[in-house]
């Protein structure tokens, strides 16, 4: 120490504090053989302090002769010192080598530490300052990605990446503090740093903090005109009209969202005999083969997220109901339909029955959402408030939030279920931004899927049954790319109203006797002649009839003088029956 202070002028506690002192001003070693040491540990031990701050002075008197001295010699030095200090109760803290190995172990670097250390004695205390936390966010691959201005965090990890909200770093954070080595804070707990983090909330994690991280700029792998892309944990399966193949991650030119990676293991080989699901989508297709192949092209078109501006459509899946139901039971099957666009894709399901439209009706939204799914909308349902959505970008309002949009080429694709009829539209505007299919009644309350087949779609299934499902909504996605959307001919269309409105045998009778115009018909008698041509009579109920009578004049849009006259009704009574004569 030289001729820094003389031990014996002055008192223990004077020289120990200008030692400490001293080393500070100098930023040199406080003292070298273990004479000396022994005489600083005995000087700090008869200190009026705690014996953590006597601990941490200690040792930082030791951390300081650590730098040229060779950890260990330093823990030789240590060893000696405890050994000889008359008073060890203090030192108790090291009764075992292990444990001042364990003080003396590896450290996080200053690169992996978001904390500093102020004070000494009984003021030492932790803070954290904001540019730490960008440092320690950049270290871990934390990045700012922005949608027009607004910087939303993400991180990378291995290519694939993830969206990070406010609460989602502090909870990353804190996870990093609980799995740091237990001398790495220096006599300070991981609590107390967790809750430093804690209590200082937003302060750190405002949009200042948020803005300093590096802009992540790579690119987002997507899907093109041409291409679909879905993405599994054994790799990547590419569709496109030609064929489906399975790809390596490595192949890939851009980075994908976490939440796009399936948890399941892929066989394209493992072709088995046609899946449930596959035999339900043709049985809500009404078991028709043009029907079916346009609902396949449904499904395909949402689970690709590529947006052509010119061809981009709401897909409606309603009930084959006549408009002037006043309710539907609805159990068609429409819901479980976009639950297997879900099992693809990242979905927002919406409960449309009480929903309304207001500034923050997309918060829920974020980067990596492909579908935004409207649940039983309501027959009042205001189509035109998507209109925007559907065409635009689309324009995020999170509460206590700056808005910020998703381009268009990213933004979800919309997809709406109704038990209603949502077809009475007369403006073009609404039709041309429409694709509506309409579900038959091959199921509904006291017919479900799950009786049909013993078994609940997705909670029921084996790892086979998940394959073939697979499978098949990449055939479906490959019939939309070679197909796109489907529109069907009037004459399948008028065909699956009637199926759904009358009786296949009232349509079989009414084929082979076509009504003939200027002759006056009795519903009574055209109902006895149909019981006649079924051999069951005084089996069909007088209203039934009436009303598949009523379906097919509208649906064939065959008018009756009663309606021309009257603009209502299809039937009069004369003498007391209903009668009508077609004009």
């Amino acid at each position: 120490m030289g001729n820094f202070i003389s031990k014996e002028n002055v008192t223990r506690e004077v020289y120990a504090y200008q030692l400490l002192s001293y080393s500070k001003q100098t930023n040199t070693q406080l003292t070298t053989g273990k004479d000396n040491w022994v005489y600083v540990a005995s000087v700090i031990n008869d200190l009026k302090l705690s014996n953590t701050e006597k601990l941490s002075m200690f040792l930082q008197f030791a951390l300081k002769d650590r730098r040229i001295t060779p950890v260990k010699e330093l823990l030789e030095i240590f060893k000696y010192a405890l050994s000889k200090t008359s008073n060890s109760s203090y030192f108790d803290y090291f009764t075992t080598m292990g444990e001042v190995i364990s003080y003396f172990g590896p450290k996080p670097s200053s690169r992996d530490t978001f904390w500093i250390e102020t004070g000494f004695g009984s003021r030492r205390s932790l803070d954290i300052q904001p540019s730490s936390v960008v440092k320690i966010l950049s270290s871990k691959d934390f990045y700012r990605y922005s949608n027009k201005g607004l910087p939303i965090v993400l991180r990378e990890v291995n290519g694939v990446i993830k969206e990070y909200e406010e609460h989602s770093v502090r909870d990353f954070l804190k996870k990093y503090i609980t799995d740091l080595p237990d001398n790495a804070l220096k006599g300070f707990s991981k609590e107390s740093l967790s809750d430093l983090l804690t209590n200082k909330g937003s302060s750190l994690f405002d949009k200042n903090t948020f803005g300093s991280l590096s802009y992540y700029d790579k690119p987002i792998h997507w899907d093109t005109k041409n291409s679909v892309y879905v993405y599994f944990q054994n790799g990547v399966v590419e569709i496109t009209r030609k064929g489906i193949k399975l790809l390596p991650y490595s192949s890939l030119n851009g980075a994908i969202w976490e939440s796009q990676v399936i948890k399941f293991e892929i066989d394209l080989g493992k072709r088995a005999k046609k899946s449930d699901f596959e035999k339900f989508m043709f049985n809500v297709a009404g078991k028709n083969d043009s029907r079916f192949l346009s609902l396949k092209a449904c499904l395909g078109y949402l689970c690709s997220r590529y947006k052509d501006p010119a061809k981009v459509k709401a897909i409606i899946l309603m009930d084959d109901i006549h408009q002037n139901v006043k309710g539907a039971n609805g159990g068609r099957g429409k819901n479980l339909l976009f639950n297997a666009v879900a099992e693809l894709r990242k979905a927002i399901p919406i409960d449309g029955r009480n929903y309304s439209f207001s500034d923050f009706s997309f918060q829920m939204v974020n980067n990596d959402t492909n579908v935004i799914l409207y649940h039983d909308v309501p027959d009042d349902f205001h189509f035109p408030s998507l209109f925007s959505a559907i065409t635009e970008d689309l324009i995020i309002n999170k509460k206590h939030k700056q808005a910020y949009a998703v381009p268009f080429q990213q933004s979800p694709k919309i997809a709406i279920s109704s038990n209603f009829n949502l077809q009475k539209v007369n403006d073009i505007s609404e039709r041309r931004r429409q694709f509506i299919f309409k579900l038959s009644d091959h199921y509904g309350e006291f017919h479900t899927p799950e009786k049909e087949f013993g078994k609940g779609f997705f909670k029921d299934w084996n790892t086979s049954e998940w394959n073939s499902f697979y499978l098949l909504m990449f055939s479906c996605i490959q019939d939309f790319l070679k197909n796109g959307l489907i529109n069907l001919p009037a004459d399948v269309e008028k065909e699956m109203e009637l199926s759904s409105r009358t009786n296949k045998r009232f349509l079989t009778f009414i084929h082979k006797h076509p009504l003939q115009k200027e002759k006056i018909y009795d519903v009574i008698s055209l109902r006895k002649q149909f019981e006649k041509f079924t051999g069951g009579e005084n089996t069909i109920n007088p209203r039934d009839f009436k009303n598949w009578l009523s379906a097919y004049l509208e649906v064939n849009k065959i008018t009756t003088e009663e309606k021309r006259r009257t603009g209502k009704n299809y039937f009069h009574k004369s003498n007391g029956r209903w009668a009508f004569k077609i004009a």
